[in-house]
């Protein structure tokens, strides 16, 4: 008796490099994202002077801390995505599970912000333009949330460059809203504190742009009210790669420490060649 021939569906797939590299090229310009928000605020405030510069430093790398765990639930909202069958189920759960994430981790900064900048920098005036700096950025994490339930969707769909064109609508709209709030063009100068609002406006215009898309997508996915079962499942996926990118964005910590004794001019310095340094990271993680 003749062995039975294999069907084509259950014969292995041979490897597609085109479709891995569409579908990581959009992921990798999301992380890129990252650095770029830091690195225009930096280009931005350089004509302020050494201070302003320094305190972007220090108020762009806390922010960096939170961005990461959130990126951390990122991953475990990939990981959960192809577990699940039901879009309304994941979407639902990982927009409960990451907007609570992200008011959580913004009230433990508004409360350990003043202590851990104090702990950073010796100088005064630095300290109160990295608090407020710090402050305004934080208005911007749930729409980082927003934006990676989105990245997630679209991925999921095999149309991950739909995520990248608003992405880029979004840094684009960066600059001239920071410049606009930072020179007092039709506003009140705002100096420093200027650039990190027009990064949250630029962050939460974007988010909306992606919802709108994601809205007239026609599909059924709708948001229900959180299921514990499910966000926990969420939360199990998530904390490692949480802790990994955590772990990846302390270890600047040290360093920072020791440049911020060395004066505004070093650190501010130095913290520009990181972001440059960032752009070349971030995409391969």
């Amino acid at each position: 008796m003749s062995p039975t021939p294999l069907s084509t569906s259950m014969l292995p797939t041979k490897p597609s490099l085109t479709g891995l590299m569409q579908l990581a090229l959009p992921l990798s310009g999301a992380m890129l994202s990252q650095a770029l928000l830091g690195l225009v605020d930096t280009a931005l405030v350089g004509h302020l002077g050494g201070l302003a510069l320094a305190s972007v430093s220090i108020g762009s790398y806390l922010v960096f801390i939170l961005a990461a765990l959130l990126t951390g639930f990122g991953t475990g909202l990939h990981t959960y995505v192809s577990h699940s069958k039901v879009a309304s189920t994941w979407l639902s759960s990982g927009l409960w599970f990451g907007f609570t994430l992200a008011i959580i981790l913004s009230a433990v900064a508004v409360i350990a912000a003043p202590e851990v900048i104090a702990a950073f920098v010796l100088d005064d005036r630095i300290n109160s333009l990295a608090l407020h700096y710090t402050q305004w950025r934080l208005w911007g994490l749930p729409a980082i949330v927003l934006s990676i339930a989105m990245r997630v969707y679209w991925s999921h769909q095999g149309q991950p460059w739909q995520f990248v064109k608003i992405l880029l609508v979004a840094h684009l709209a960066n600059v001239p809203i920071s410049y606009a709030l930072i020179y007092g063009l039709g506003v009140p100068a705002m100096g420093a504190s200027g650039a990190a609002l027009g990064t949250s406006i630029a962050l939460w215009l974007g988010a909306l742009m992606q919802w709108i898309h994601f809205a007239r997508a026609q599909n059924s996915v709708q948001i229900r009210a959180p299921q514990l079962d499910q966000i926990r499942q969420l939360a199990h996926l998530s904390w490692p790669s949480m802790v990994q990118q955590f772990a990846f964005a302390m270890h600047l910590a040290v360093f920072m420490w020791v440049l911020s004794r060395l004066g505004a001019s070093a650190l501010a310095a130095t913290f520009s060649v990181l972001n440059i340094g960032l752009l070349l990271v971030l995409p391969a993680v």
